[in-house]
């Protein structure tokens, strides 16, 4: 029962993250400024939350399953998998042709390591899967 809260837990932690690093700025500015937030930052909030919640609950697990297997579940395989997830669905639709699909697979890929990191610190900090554990004592490979 523990497994499956470090795994739920982790998820809406990524795609909460995710969602803060892009609108969070948009936040900070309407709060420095003394009003309130502007309907299409609470929208931009609304929908980067539910479009990483839906490929950090799809392909985030897939990524964390993987590397438990491996034994290779740290920070930077994590974060790496988590820029290639937030990558690959934007070029596909976008094509990689265009000249402002830089910046977009940018953004894509920053959050989406941004979103793969915070899961890979949440699922640590609660789960007891073994090979965590193992690979903490173990040092480097």
């Amino acid at each position: 029962m523990r497994e499956f809260f470090a795994v739920v837990l982790a998820v809406l932690a990524s795609a909460l993250t995710s969602a803060l690093a892009l609108a969070g700025p948009f936040f900070l500015e309407a709060l420095v400024s003394d009003r309130s937030p502007d309907r299409r930052v609470l929208v931009l909030f609304t929908v980067t939350f539910y479009v990483s919640l839906g490929f950090s609950g799809s392909l985030g697990l897939l990524a964390a399953f993987v590397l438990l297997r491996l034994r290779r579940f740290r920070i930077f395989p994590m974060a790496l998998s988590g820029a290639f997830i937030g990558i690959v669905p934007i070029a596909l639709v976008t094509g990689l042709h265009w000249p402002h699909s830089f910046l977009l697979l940018a953004i894509a890929g920053l959050l989406g390591g941004i979103g793969a990191s915070a899961y890979f610190l949440v699922y640590r900090g609660i789960s007891h899967h073994p090979s965590i554990r193992s690979s903490q004592r173990s040092g480097p490979n």
